[in-house]
């Protein structure tokens, strides 16, 4: 006997409808980004493949055969090896990945000639590179062509720089250079990726582009050149890193000069000139410091008066957090009416005013140190511009792949086929300040839809632009849309788009010539929602998840702020809201916010505000997104179906309501089998005082053993569960082995029914 009923599997809550998450279990770093044989493969723990990279198949990734005990396999990267240069075989696929868990770092790597490329063999000669390093790790190699050799970055994590080797055979690796400290450098570096994108759409002129993460949860990446040896920055790059050249604004006072110029001091703490050339990173040559001989020091460095023109002043600040103590102030009519100070750091870090309201008035900006204690007990400050554009994102200043905190260790697809068109990428959606505190009955995490990078040329540089790939238009259901609607001061209710739950997409133009600040109020109800507003005062965008979830997530009440210009007035909103997360892609992807967010289920509100009648306008789109995940059934499979079959010695028992359907087999000696097409099978059956010890396998292959059935009370149960294969045909065989639990009275097993998804 089959009966149906439709099952929760991939609709559990908070699990992404359009994004990867595996079936159970954790997922982490995307690894092994490749296309090949008309596939995108990718790896994590676990691993999957997609001719989309919309829809997903998670295979059975087959236990790693010769490996050693205690072995772990932490983030890296696969290459196809179609000429045969490591002797494995033509087209072997090579993981090449960190050997962690110990307290050396060191790199191994792994092979398979399987067709499916699920079953791999450790190198028994592994590691194939060890330098002795505890933070040596996330190796990413790729074919060079030009010297005919494979290339290596690999990260040396707490000295935040990425190292270079080359390789004719995949085993045995020469160093050929380093590249950093530069840029961002609070966080340790990991994940380092480097590959060629196309600029300003001409294919025939691409530049290379190094993204490197900085734990726990941002990227920063670096356009230039690599000559089979070195990646080199170009100077538009290095410029801005190093010159601040491109920043919007103009400087005020960059503390570069011999002295303090005509900004008076007081006090011994910030000395009689600017710190040259040492301390925290900062642009240009110099900073002010109130720790120019100690901690304990105090004293002022006071701006001479000047009128406010624009509607922000942005300065990099490090240094104590001492509010009125340790700071930098503006004093406007004898009043501070703006402050800021550290954050018990040595990082300088942007950080801003928005002024939008002082316009026309008289002021000074003061740095001030009266604190007395050796405690973070000074202020940095560097580099003070005037501007229309805020940045108050506190971030070290550096080239941001995504303003978000949930998009990490990203990887680039590699191309074996040669037939891609597109640069194109997936990032871990999650953070390592909470990875570990999400919620999720499922398991943990989840992929970034998969995005096309491009590189484009705007009046400050050269930047990295990502956007959604075209395919995901597919998932699309009827359109919602509207264009040219006024927006009047208020927070309202679209009629035309009343999603019932939080799996859609949103394309909205605001236009406006008036100051103004706008926005969606996105997952509203139950006293909770998020917000993605923009102030055109400051050009500044924003995600407020600060009140979003209704689970507890430490470190997770955040807003975060992205600088994004207008374009002719314009500002373009790309939204994917899916049940765990948020992405937004500002201006065409000039910007883009990554947020997970997980929503309670009733929070499906969507409204739209403006915080004054100046003319706003918007044109919107929505569509409610199809999932990507098959509508699964669960079939369950009686013990009398007659695609069960029996081997060995049994008896068939009914008329007992304990069962399912009033009957069972009780196998003595042999086994049960069934064969099937799913991704899940349970087994059901029964534990008693006369039962014995089961062994079950999956496609011939011994899976679990020992499933003892001796229980003191008689109770039918799942005995068995296998998630995570492929959807396609398995079988199952649950043997009877003859032996029990010395407290059992007997040796058979019970078997009821097999459950399969």
């Amino acid at each position: 006997m089959t009966s149906y009923s439709f099952a929760t599997t991939y609709g559990e809550k908070y699990r992404g409808q359009f994004h990867f998450s595996p079936s159970s279990g954790w997922i982490g770093d995307v690894c092994g980004s490749l296309y090949y044989q008309g596939k995108y493969h990718m790896f994590w723990w676990g691993k999957a493949t997609s001719t989309d990279l919309v829809h997903y198949d998670e295979e059975t990734l087959n236990a790693m055969t010769g490996e050693p005990q205690g072995n772990q396999y932490w983030t890296g990267s696969t290459v196809v090896d179609k000429n045969n240069t490591a002797s494995f075989g033509a087209n072997t696929m090579i993981p090449i990945y960190t050997m962690g868990g110990g307290s050396i770092q060191k790199q191994g790597i792994s092979y398979s000639t399987s067709n499916a490329y699920t079953s791999f063999q450790y190198n028994s000669a592994n590691p194939v590179l060890d330098i002795g390093n505890s933070d040596f790790r996330d190796p990413t190699v790729f074919w060079y062509e030009p010297s005919s050799k494979w290339i290596m970055t690999v990260s040396l994590a707490a000295e935040k720089k990425i190292q270079f080797y080359s390789s004719t055979n995949l085993k045995d690796w020469t160093w050929m250079s380093d590249f950093g400290p530069i840029g961002a450098q609070e966080g340790v570096w990991e994940c380092p990726d480097m590959f060629q994108v196309s600029l300003d759409g001409n294919v025939n002129n691409k530049k290379w582009v190094m993204v490197i993460s900085v734990g726990p949860n941002l990227e920063q990446y670096f356009i230039g050149d690599f000559n089979g040896t070195t990646f080199i920055p170009d100077s538009q790059t290095m410029n801005y890193l190093n010159q601040g050249t491109g920043l919007d604004g103009s400087l005020y006072m960059g503390f570069d000069g011999s002295d303090y110029g005509s900004w008076a001091a007081t006090g011994n703490a910030f000395g009689t000139a600017p710190l040259k050339n040492e301390g925290p990173v900062n642009i240009r040559a110099g900073m002010a410091t109130s720790c120019m001989t100690s901690d304990s020091d105090t004293g002022t460095l006071t701006s001479p008066s000047f009128t406010i023109n624009n509607t922000a002043i942005n300065f990099l600040i490090g240094g104590g957090s001492h509010p009125d103590q340790t700071c930098i102030n503006m004093i406007v009519d004898g009043q501070v009416v703006r402050t800021a100070t550290g954050n018990n750091s040595g990082i300088l870090k942007w950080n801003g005013w928005d002024v939008s309201k002082l316009i026309g008035k008289t002021a000074t900006i003061q740095i001030v140190d009266n604190y007395t204690g050796t405690d973070w007990g000074h202020i940095d400050i560097d580099h003070i511009m005037f501007s229309d554009i805020l940045h108050s994102e506190n971030r070290e200043h550096a080239l941001w792949v995504d303003y978000g905190s949930d998009f990490y260790a990203s990887r680039a697809f590699r191309d074996y086929d040669g037939t891609l068109t597109n640069t194109t990428w997936l990032g871990w959606t999650n953070n390592w300040e909470y990875a570990t505190s999400v919620p999720g009955s499922w398991g943990q995490g989840q992929w970034s839809i998969a995005r096309n990078l491009s590189l484009k040329t705007y009046p400050e540089g050269v930047r990295l632009v990502q956007n959604p790939i075209p395919k995901l238009q597919s998932l699309r259901q009827t359109p919602s849309s509207f264009t040219d609607r006024t927006l009047s001061a208020g927070t309202f209710a679209i009629p035309e788009f009343k999603p019932d739950k939080n799996t859609y997409e949103i394309d909205a133009t605001f236009s406006t010539t008036n100051p103004n600040k706008f926005g969606f109020n996105l997952c509203v109800g139950s006293g909770r929602k998020i917000v993605v507003g923009y102030d055109t005062r400051t050009s500044c965008m924003y995600i407020d998840r600060s009140n979003c979830t209704d689970a507890t997530i430490p470190n997770f009440s955040k807003i975060l702020y992205a600088p994004v210009a207008p374009e002719d007035n314009k500002i373009k909103m790309r939204i994917f809201v899916d049940k765990s997360s948020i992405e937004v892609f500002a201006n065409s992807g000039k910007a883009v916010l990554t947020m997970l967010t997980y929503p309670g289920e009733a929070q499906t509100g969507l409204e739209v505000f403006s915080e004054n009648d100046t003319g706003t306008k918007l044109d919107f789109s929505a569509w409610i997104i199809s999932s990507i995940w098959p509508k699964m059934v669960t079939l369950k499979v009686n013990d009398t179906d007659p695609g069960v079959l029996y081997n060995g010695i049994w008896n068939y028992y009914t008329n007992d309501s304990t069962y399912y359907n009033n009957d069972c087999h009780v196998i003595n000696t042999g086994n049960v089998q069934y064969t099937f097409k799913g991704t899940t099978v349970d087994w059901y059956g029964l534990k008693n005082t006369d039962l014995g010890i089961a062994d079950v396998y999956i496609d011939g292959v011994l899976d679990k053993s020992g499933i003892d059935c001796y229980s003191t009370t008689r109770e039918t149960q799942k005995m068995y569960s296998k998630s995570g294969m492929s959807n396609s045909s398995h079988t199952i065989t649950v043997v009877a082995t003859g032996s029990k639990n010395t407290a059992s009275k007997g040796i058979s097993i019970v078997h009821d029914y097999f459950q399969v998804n």
